[in-house]
């Protein structure tokens, strides 16, 4: 389950937002933000980011996904990934957008460079 999301210095947005438990479905009218939030989730689990969307004058932009699992999903997780270490059932997605790279991080591991 997607508990928190936090955007910082993409294009012109900043999103820290979080509670998703409760959240069925994105339906707002025209222009209430739901493309951002949506690419903004895809930009952190690997989607190929353009230097672009770093906020004017800022040197590098991030994205994070903070998920809680379930004692199934850790398990399936760790079969996977043998290596990774899930604490208190938590996994942290990182991405970092710089003019010279970009790397994402999971749970603090890494950086996996794309």
């Amino acid at each position: 389950m997607l508990d928190r999301l936090l955007v910082k210095d993409l294009a012109l947005i900043e999103i820290r937002c979080g509670v998703f438990r409760r959240l069925k479905c994105l339906n707002r009218r025209n222009r209430a933000g739901k493309s951002i939030l949506l690419g903004s989730i895809q930009l952190a689990l690997g989607q190929k980011a353009n230097k672009d969307l770093i906020r004017h004058g800022k040197e590098q932009a991030i994205v994070e996904l903070d998920f809680s699992l379930t004692e199934e999903e850790v398990r399936r997780i760790q079969a996977l990934e043998e290596d990774l270490e899930l604490e208190e059932e938590r996994l942290l997605i990182r991405r970092k957008i710089s003019e010279k790279k970009s790397d994402i991080r999971v749970n603090d591991l890494g950086p996996y460079s794309g």
